[in-house]
């Protein structure tokens, strides 16, 4: 309706300098984390060595359009005197979303979000909860958490014990814990953890040359060492910011 307006938001560009990108990126990782969920559950996957990485880029491309066509649409959207619109966006950050859609869909526009931002939050959960059972299952099998968490149910041929586990874990820390702080030290971890996946990409590639999974990195050993730079970089900048 104001097109205008929808593009005067989006000058300057970047309104914090590069050094809020990095931050932004620092922060929001955990939101594009998921993929390597599919990873974890190999062992439950058809003809894995083809399906986790055709799984793994489509998760990752579908991931990134719809996050940059809501960013948009929340962007060009919004509009609130006396203060612009990512400064809308960061005054009322996790119900951001919730005014925006406020704006340009009124009446249904906070229902739909709401729905859309529970029922995504359970996938999130869900997906978590599974995958992360089955590490515990795996890390049970090879010792190295107690030997309880390899237990299969009898009827259900699920990890049981871990499943549990995991999911005391989660509640305990939803519940007891602030949720900016639960997302910024998830975020901050996983970088730390992807900056490992890829150092043992390298060192198991190096030593086991003859394994082959279906799958191999492009541009070794630079596209490894490219993601252990970048993201213990960002890991250092979100802990000093």
């Amino acid at each position: 309706a104001a097109p205008a307006v929808a593009a005067a938001n989006f000058n300057p560009f970047f309104p914090k300098g590069f050094g809020g990108v990095l931050v932004a990126m620092g922060l929001t990782f955990i939101a594009f984390e998921g993929y390597d969920l599919i990873a974890t559950v190999a062992e439950e996957i058809k003809d894995p060595t083809v399906n986790i990485p055709r799984a793994t880029y489509i998760s990752v491309a579908i991931s990134v359009a719809i996050y940059l066509m809501i960013l948009f649409v929340c962007i060009a959207a919004v509009s609130s005197a006396g203060m612009t619109s990512w400064e809308f966006l960061g005054e009322y950050q996790e119900t951001a979303i919730v005014m925006a859609a406020e704006n340009f869909m009124p009446g249904v526009g906070v229902v739909i979000i709401v729905i859309g931002g529970l029922l995504s939050t359970m996938s999130a959960l869900n997906a978590t909860v599974l995958a992360s059972s089955r590490v515990a299952f795996t890390l049970g099998r090879d010792r190295w958490l107690p030997a309880a968490m390899a237990n299969i149910h009898p009827k259900n041929r699920t990890p049981h014990v871990a499943i549990l586990a995991t999911g005391v874990l989660v509640l305990l820390m939803g519940l007891s814990l602030p949720i900016q702080v639960v997302g910024s030290a998830a975020s901050l971890l996983f970088l730390l953890v992807f900056a490992a996946v890829n150092l043992a990409a390298i060192r198991i590639r190096n030593m086991h040359p003859e394994l082959s999974g279906g799958y191999r990195a492009p541009f070794f050993p630079w596209l490894p060492i490219l993601g252990i730079v970048s993201n213990i970089s960002l890991a250092v900048y979100q802990f000093t910011f």
